[in-house]
């Protein structure tokens, strides 16, 4: 892969007329097998809150990996539409990811209120309805059965009024991509580490406050990989398909170790974004099918772990930690009992219930 710096400013602002052969195809498996590399991250991160193994399992890298690859693939998606039909319809891509996202969660939440009385355990109303109206970023109400949908929050915000920039103006979308790159991590150091204005003064506190819940890190992942499909369709990223055979393994490998260890503490604010950018570098050299990573990603039970991605996350909760059915009988809490049950009810949820609003998500192309 080329990175070419000569004239970087005409190249970033010039009109986009021309889908890289690169994006051409439809699928690709690698992405695939790196939500199924990042979905085990997370389940396995919750199985072990309450075991010592634990602290070795990095959970959060998942969930980051998500948003890269979502604002990857969602810009990716309107930029070919917008180039080979000369618009976007804004109203079929909304309806899209409603079809994708709101079904299974909400069935989830219908479930999560069923088992709530089955098993009594407490499950608030606020908790409810801020996962229902995706405001779960916002520290409204938390409990452990809806805490994920905090992520899910994150990317319906972004799908609000990202695309909508995005399509009308590539190149405001991409200064304001390069604003809150640069803006959000000062204020996140400023207003919260009582320094000035920014902590003396309550309003400001709380505009603060409000800007990183919507600017968090969460969405400066989906930004960033929002950047980077943006980047080659200005052509100022270059896939070459005769790089490194290892590269793209060898970038993976230093994103996971930089990752734990800015979890640790050990590393400053600036590592999570080195950590992105590496991320991101990952998945557009996994674009071609010459490496190592790429084969390994392409691997049919990370491929089937990556579809089923959005339905584990969902179910995973009950399943992980602190289940409804702990201890009421036998093997109960048993790990390889609930990892099972997840796995069954995960593909039962997307096999037998997501497929049809997936099918019907076709009619909106």
């Amino acid at each position: 892969m080329l990175l070419d710096l000569r004239d970087f400013k005409v190249k970033l602002f010039k009109r986009v007329d021309s889908i890289p052969e690169i994006l051409n195809k439809g699928y690709y498996p690698s992405i695939d097998g790196l939500r199924g590399i990042s979905i085990l991250s997370v389940i396995f991160r919750h199985f072990s809150l309450n075991e010592s193994w634990g602290v070795w399992i990095d959970g959060t890298i998942g969930i980051h990996i998500f948003f890269i690859i979502s604002g990857f693939l969602i810009t990716t998606l309107l930029l070919k539409e917008k180039i080979s039909k000369g618009c976007v319809s804004l109203k079929n891509f909304y309806i899209r990811r409603t079809l994708r996202i709101f079904p299974v969660a909400y069935l989830y939440i219908l479930t999560l209120i069923v088992l709530s009385n089955i098993f009594d355990f407490s499950l608030s109303s606020k908790s409810i309805l801020t996962s229902i109206f995706y405001l779960k970023n916002f520290p409204i109400a938390s409990e452990w059965y809806t805490g994920h949908f905090w992520s899910l929050s994150v990317e319906e915000q972004f799908y609000l009024a990202a695309p909508i920039v995005l399509i009308t103006s590539t190149n405001k979308y991409i200064r304001i991509l390069l604003a809150l790159f640069i803006l959000v991590p000062i204020i996140d150091y400023v207003g919260f580490h009582n320094i000035g204005i920014f902590y003396s003064v309550r309003w400001v506190h709380v505009l603060t406050f409000l800007f990183l819940a919507l600017f968090n890190q969460g969405t400066l992942y989906i930004l960033l990989g929002s950047l980077f499909s943006i980047l080659i369709f200005k052509k100022i990223i270059i896939v070459n398909k005769n790089s490194s055979y290892y590269l793209s393994a060898v970038l993976f490998l230093i994103a996971v170790f930089i990752h734990f260890s800015y979890l640790s503490g050990s590393v400053p604010y600036l590592s999570s974004t080195i950590f992105a950018v590496l991320i991101a570098f990952v998945i557009v050299l996994n674009l071609t099918e010459n490496n190592l990573l790429t084969w390994i990603l392409s691997n049919p039970l990370l491929v089937k772990l990556g579809i089923l991605s959005y339905s584990l996350y969902i179910w995973q909760q009950v399943f992980t930690s602190d289940q409804p059915w702990k201890k009421a009988f036998i093997y109960s809490d048993s790990i390889l009992f609930n990892l099972f049950a997840l796995l069954i009810t995960a593909y039962c949820s997307y096999h037998f219930y997501e497929v049809k609003f997936l099918a019907l998500k076709k009619r909106f192309k």
